[in-house]
C-alpha cells in the first residue's frame, strides 16, 4: 500500500488557526477533485471522532438525528467500505484486469460523488452534539 501523504491546511478565522490534516491521501500528485473530496470527508472524520460515534446513532426521529445518522453512514462508507472497494481495485491492477479495473475505478468514483453530494446537503447538521 503506498504511503500517506499527509497535507495540512490551515485556516484563519477570527484570529484562531485551524489546521485540517488529511490522513486519506497518498504520496504522489493529488488533483484538485481528489484533494477536495479527501478535505471534506477529512472534516467529517474529525466531526464523528469529536462527537463519538455512538452519539451519532439510535437518537429520536427528528430531522437533526435523522441528519446524524447519516452522517455516521458516510463516515462508515468513508471508513470501512471505501477502503475495500480500492483494495478490490488494487487486487484487479495486480492481475492485469484492465477492464475490471476501469470497473471498480468507476463504480468508486460514482460512489465518492454521490456520498460527497450527501455530506455538502447534511453539513448545516454538523453542529456539536
Amino acid at each position: 500500500m503506498p504511503k500517506l501523504n499527509r497535507i495540512a491546511l490551515t485556516v484563519s478565522r477570527r484570529l484562531k488557526n485551524k489546521t485540517l490534516v488529511i490522513r486519506s491521501l497518498h504520496e504522489g500528485p493529488t488533483f484538485s477533485d481528489t484533494l477536495l473530496l479527501h478535505a471534506c470527508f477529512q472534516v467529517l472524520t474529525d466531526y464523528v471522532r469529536d462527537c463519538g460515534e455512538s452519539n451519532l446513532q439510535d437518537k429520536a426521529d427528528n430531522s437533526r438525528d435523522i441528519a446524524l445518522r447519516e452522517l455516521k453512514e458516510l463516515y462508515d462508507y468513508w471508513t470501512q467500505l471505501r477502503p475495500l472497494l480500492i483494495s478490490k481495485e488494487e487486487l484487479a491492477h495486480e492481475y492485469e484486469d484492465r477492464l475490471e479495473v476501469a470497473e471498480l475505478r468507476e463504480q468508486r468514483k460514482s460512489q465518492d460523488k454521490m456520498h460527497l453530494t450527501r455530506l455538502i446537503e447534511l453539513r448545516q447538521f454538523m453542529t456539536p452534539v
